[in-house]
């Protein structure tokens, strides 16, 4: 017989691990089962070297949208051919790929075994399952059309991702540039000047006023380096706590909507999210304010989901929804219209996934263009920053040339 280590989740969702001594892995799952427990991990207990025990990057062990979107495909298709919930979430089980997912849909299988409804299960694991597609579940529960649902909310994932991923490529190209700028910069500050500094000072001569500049700054840097590393990570560490926190996350979200030329983007970007959310949870036959509660949050900016989350209240009174999210001005003049004649027609689901494909394409059009400006912007960066630098060391030289 051999020894096994199991990692296993029980009928409560809790997780446990241990060892077991089996003829083979097949067997140590039978008993694991026969407890009605379900096995996460088997494999043998025998320490593996650093040679050939398995690395471990963080790859597979955070639950992302991508692996939201593949959830909902299959646990629709798997629903929608007849299969119950739980022989659908054990064939699921067995073909994720991502460590965490396993091990998430492993502990809403047991959950489900218990009795429990599979929205309830969900709720119990927020990290791993979204409020909005807790709630899309529930609704499809009560109207039998859970499938349904969870067709609804792979198109909204996927749709989500693929804007998030055009976002952060945006993002990306810009941050790397001035973190490359950065570093060179920081380089020719203390490495490359003290050189020239020592050649400059035994030349002699009254040195241009920028050379001085730099020199002083390079000795302060190489000098007291520690200050500036001490207050660099102090500053970062500030303004991430302060955008952490309810008021500077607000406040941060209403900048952005207050950039020139930025501010449309944003503007696009928070109407193609709101709408989708809001237009997948009343087509699952959430109520109005659920709905715009729900869509609030999806919007990822805390200045405009507290101004929607403001109006709420007069939507209870009956007032249209449309009229109320034209007093906080943060939706263009279209969305809101088009919303208004939803609510005439009593199609508001169908008018805001119309709202959200073509604000979505607009988002997309304006981040390409964004792309293209880009590249320019960063050249008369570089050459403002690294330029200035190098033509402060040469300034002496050219001086003495010419006289």
């Amino acid at each position: 017989m051999e020894s096994y280590r199991y990692k296993v989740v029980d009928t409560e969702g809790n997780i446990h691990h241990g060892t077991m001594d089996a003829k083979s892995e097949g067997e140590v799952l039978a008993l694991l089962n026969a407890r009605n427990q379900y096995a996460i991990e088997v494999e043998p207990a025998a320490k593996k070297s650093v040679f050939t025990k398995d690395i471990n990057i963080g790859i597979g062990n955070k639950i992302t949208v991508a692996n939201i979107v593949i959830f909902c495909r299959q646990i629709y298709a798997l629903i929608k051919s007849g299969m119950p919930v739980d022989r659908a979430l054990t064939t699921l089980q067995a073909q994720t790929e991502s460590k965490k997912m396993k091990e998430e849909i492993i502990k809403l299988n047991a959950q489900i075994k218990q009795g429990s409804v599979m929205s309830a299960a969900m709720a119990e694991q927020p990290n791993a399952f979204p409020e909005i597609l807790v709630r899309a579940v529930e609704a499809g529960e009560k109207t039998g059309n859970l499938d349904e649902s969870f067709l609804r909310m792979a198109t909204y994932f996927h749709k989500t991702l693929v804007l998030q991923r055009k976002i952060r490529g945006a993002m990306a190209y810009p941050i790397i540039v001035l973190v490359l700028v950065f570093g060179i910069s920081l380089f020719l500050m203390v490495v490359v000047i003290p050189e020239f500094a020592t050649f400059l000072e035994a030349a002699g001569g009254e040195l241009p006023g920028l050379t001085v500049f730099y020199m002083n700054m390079s000795n302060w840097l190489v000098d007291y380096w520690y200050i500036f590393v001490g207050v660099t990570v102090g500053i970062v560490l500030l303004v991430r706590w302060w955008l952490k926190t309810p008021a500077g996350g607000a406040q941060f979200d209403s900048f952005k909507l207050s950039i020139p030329k930025a501010n449309k983007l944003v503007a696009q970007i928070l109407t193609a999210r709101f709408s989708r959310s809001f237009s997948s949870m009343v087509s699952s036959g959430i109520t109005i304010i659920e709905g715009l509660e729900i869509a609030a949050t999806s919007m990822n900016n805390k200045f405009a989901e507290r101004k929607v989350l403001e109006i709420i209240g007069e939507v209870k009174k009956g007032s249209p929804v449309s009229e109320q999210l034209r007093t906080i001005e943060v939706f263009p003049e279209m969305m809101l219209s088009m919303l208004s004649v939803g609510e005439e027609t009593g199609s508001i689901d169908e008018m805001l996934v119309k709202v959200a494909d073509y604000y979505e394409e607009e988002a997309e059009a304006a981040i390409d263009k964004l792309l293209s400006m880009i590249p320019p912007f960063m050249i008369i960066i570089i050459a403002a920053l690294v330029g200035s630098i190098v033509l402060a060391m040469y300034l002496p030289v050219l001086d003495a040339m010419v006289t």
